[in-house]
């Protein structure tokens, strides 16, 4: 049986969802409060952060690669305004925004893999900053996204209401 490069590659390829799995059992394993959300609320999430987050310009587009199960940065669909870039230092309180309370939202770069809500008090900012994907509060209009290469933006809104809508 002969095999092209492609099919051999689907054939041995780790599966993402194991690999994630593997991801989230040692982030329990060091302390970090994490639980995966139903798929039913997944797709809320993913709305949520288009309608609070994404630039209109670029949310049909979105949209679509959500519902497609793209691979997305987030970093490029957020909406123009005050991002910033810098240190992993600071990370998880910036995004707890003062409420020592606050759970967030952790978005995969594959958005067909789960949505974990977690504690930020229990997730140390080495351990977020060096896992790409996007990390939201939306009580506080926060996202820091962690792009592939490592880079962190810090995005902050204002509030609910969108300006643009």
């Amino acid at each position: 049986m002969i095999f092209d490069r492609e099919t051999l590659f689907r054939r041995f390829a780790p599966d993402p969802l194991s690999i994630w799995r593997r991801q989230i059992e040692r982030l329990r394993e060091l302390g970090v409060q994490i639980a995966e959300t139903k798929r039913a609320l997944a797709k809320g999430y993913w709305q949520r952060l288009g309608d609070e987050m994404v630039d209109p310009n670029k949310a049909a587009r979105y949209a679509q690669a959500v519902a497609e199960g793209k691979k997305i940065e987030l970093a490029g669909w957020l909406r123009p305004g005050p991002d910033r870039r810098g240190s992993a230092d600071g990370s998880m309180a910036w995004l707890r925004g003062g409420d020592p309370g606050a759970q967030l939202i952790r978005f995969e770069r594959r958005t067909k893999l789960p949505i974990t809500v977690l504690s930020p008090d229990t997730m140390e900012d080495a351990w977020a900053c060096s896992w790409p994907g996007a990390f939201a509060n939306f009580n506080r209009s926060r996202v820091l996204v962690v792009t592939v290469d490592y880079q962190l933006v810090r995005w902050e809104g204002h509030g609910h209401a969108s300006p643009y809508r």
